[in-house]
């Protein structure tokens, strides 16, 4: 072979393997595979404290670890600004909507719900809640 064309096999040799890595590419993630995360915004009544609240959220966490999935996990935090208009967020990470689904169907869980969740509602004034979906990253390969 002559020089030329050895350097023509190797220049589209290196095109082929290494071009695919230089553009960036959405991860193919079925909708049932995204990780949701979901907030509660609100204030406690008068009568409730940030420990009353605890102890529920509690019961669901021990729950989620008995179901196989400790990734999943409702975590309260609180305002430390001095001006608090709204003084907690309540947060729910779920690695998946499909592990969402498993859990919110799972009669332990929705046990949790009829004796608690009711209860966790009268607790709450001025209560906001949203949802969110992940936006996956690229998986393009760093140079």
């Amino acid at each position: 072979m002559t020089k030329q064309i050895k350097f023509i096999f190797i220049f589209v040799f290196i095109l082929i393997t290494v071009t695919p890595c230089c553009f960036a590419q959405k991860q193919d993630i079925k909708e049932d595979q995204v990780a949701i995360k979901s907030t509660h915004v609100f204030n406690l009544k008068p009568k409730y404290t940030a420990d009353d609240l605890q102890i529920i959220l509690e019961k669901f966490n021990e729950l989620f670890i008995k179901l196989g999935h400790p990734e999943c996990q409702y975590r309260l935090w609180e305002n430390s600004e001095e001006k608090k208009q709204t003084r907690y967020l309540w947060e729910s990470s779920w690695s998946s909507k499909s592990v969402y689904d498993e859990i919110h169907k799972n009669e332990e869980y929705r046990k949790l719900i009829r004796e608690d969740f009711i209860g966790l509602r009268k607790m709450f004034q001025d209560h906001t809640y949203f949802q969110y979906h992940e936006l996956p990253f690229s998986t393009a390969l760093s140079p």
